[in-house]
């Protein structure tokens, strides 16, 4: 099985191995280390495909993922499917503000991540997601509401806004 067929098994995507993605595909590359040659993406994708992953937990659902879009700029085809070339797993941007990170990408003629396209990251990538998710930024109302060591938000000592939001109880 290729990468590609895997992609497209792990996201439950019968038919979509068109050629324009199997030429795709065949010419992508990785242009540096910290980057991934292609991802496939289903735009709107099957939150399950997360939960077949080992060790992993989505705080999303179906009605959570409806409500986000690509920042003005960004261009989504509109297919069932299509892929995501050289991605970098942001090694660079590490650190950097959400304000601050636009310039940067542009500069290196990149565009930010959607969300279904971390989905895809993340459903194809686990062990790379995990590298990059040593801290979580947790937001609440577009606001940053606690953030740390991801280990600190699943322990006796978790920030509480992070403990409400996913139904622990109150320390």
């Amino acid at each position: 099985m290729t990468e590609l067929e895997r992609q497209v098994v792990a996201l439950e995507l019968p038919g979509v191995l068109a050629e324009p993605l199997r030429e795709a595909a065949a010419l992508a590359e990785a242009s540096a280390p910290g980057r991934i040659p292609f991802v496939v993406v289903a735009p709107r994708p099957r939150l399950d495909a997360l939960g077949r992953i080992a060790g992993a937990t989505s705080m999303l659902d179906a009605e959570d993922l409806a409500r986000w879009a690509p920042i003005d700029g960004v261009r989504v085809p509109g297919a069932a499917a299509y892929l995501a070339i050289d991605v970098d797993l942001g090694d660079d941007t590490r650190g950097v503000t959400p304000d601050d990170a636009p310039a940067m990408l542009s500069a290196e003629e990149r565009s930010p991540l959607t969300v279904d396209e971390g989905i895809a990251l993340v459903t194809h990538h686990p062990d790379d997601a995990r590298r990059a998710s040593q801290r979580i930024v947790f937001l609440e109302a577009g606001r940053v509401a606690a953030s740390g060591e991801t280990q600190a938000f699943y322990g006796e000592d978790s920030p509480e806004v992070f403990r409400r939001y996913i139904g622990l109880p109150k320390k």
